[in-house]
């Protein structure tokens, strides 16, 4: 069979149409550049758009042409990339120009991202916030509340300001004096003899005052006390007594002595106790012997005045 030379020169202009039909499909519309240019040119949108001849084989064109006759293989992947994109927490905004003379580089150059914040991150932040301030106001409280207790209990268990009235305990403490006394260590010891005490002699016969009296122990528990001709003996041996001063005498009443607290001894838990002004002085020459359970606290520091402070 003769074949025409004019036939087959058309057919094959035909297919060279159709691949670069093909191509310049494949091509996006909005490149501002033909990548083949080594100066990167920037070239209108007409000629952006036409048709490139670039040399392909036989096996790239047909799978072009797979490609191109394959809508549902098309549809899938856009899909795909749009739920892909969807996912994405930064959301992408492209603004585009109301022209389609801009060339490409333009259009990139107006594209925005805009970061969508998370409405569960922030109300968990808020949350998070409120319960640190809560914790913070409940941690405050109870340091408060601690301290306010332990206050209490030391005020009232432990340690108290006491001030003196009268002139019982002259010359080592006066009118108007201050101070601190523990009342703890009664529930584990005995009075030393010399300590000063706060007593509590309401209802005793020979006291008529609702005031706590402070005196010196003189006698503990087992001793015998004996006082006179002006001194004081202690299980037949004269007491020494420093804090009082030199030559005054300690002499008794007539209702004492009657009582016989001239001479006595003392039974389990009883003090003898007396003022160092002992002119002056309402204690066990007249009240007799005291009850540990009428000691109520021991002076253990004089606070004022401020010149006048020391240790007992």
């Amino acid at each position: 069979m003769n074949e025409r030379p004019g036939n087959t020169a058309s057919n094959t202009d035909r297919h060279a149409e159709d691949e670069r039909k093909i191509l310049s499909e494949s091509i996006p519309e909005d490149t501002g550049k033909i990548e083949n240019l080594p100066d990167e040119t920037e070239l209108p949108k007409d000629e952006a758009t036409r048709p490139v001849d670039v040399p392909i084989s036989d096996e790239q064109g047909e799978s072009i042409m797979d490609a191109a006759n394959d809508p549902e293989e098309e549809e899938s992947e856009a899909e795909g990339s749009n739920q892909s994109a969807e996912e994405m927490t930064p959301e992408v905004t492209v603004s585009q120009p109301a022209s389609d003379t801009y060339p490409a580089e333009e259009a990139a150059s107006n594209a925005t991202i805009r970061r969508v914040r998370s409405e569960k991150s922030d109300t968990a932040e808020s949350v998070q916030k409120d319960k640190g301030l809560l914790y913070s106001f409940l941690d405050t409280l109870r340091f408060v509340s601690l301290g306010l207790i332990i206050g209490i209990l030391l005020v009232v268990f432990v340690v108290q300001r006491n001030d003196v009235y009268g002139s019982s305990m002259e010359p080592n403490l006066h009118q108007n004096d201050a101070v601190f006394v523990e009342m703890i260590s009664k529930y584990f010891t005995e009075y030393d003899r010399g300590a000063i005490v706060t007593i509590d002699a309401t209802g005793m016969p020979g006291y008529d005052r609702k005031e706590k009296i402070i005196k010196r122990v003189i006698g503990r528990p087992g001793d015998t006390v004996l006082i006179k001709d002006g001194s004081v003996y202690i299980n037949g041996v004269l007491l020494a007594e420093s804090y009082i001063p030199q030559g005054v005498p300690t002499n008794m009443t007539a209702e004492g002595t009657a009582n016989g607290y001239d001479n006595v001894t003392l039974g389990k838990g009883e003090y003898y106790c007396m003022g160092d002004n002992r002119g002056a002085s309402l204690d066990s020459r007249v009240l007799g012997p005291i009850p540990d359970s009428r000691i109520k606290a021991h002076v253990i520091a004089k606070i004022f005045p401020f010149d006048e402070m020391r240790l007992y």
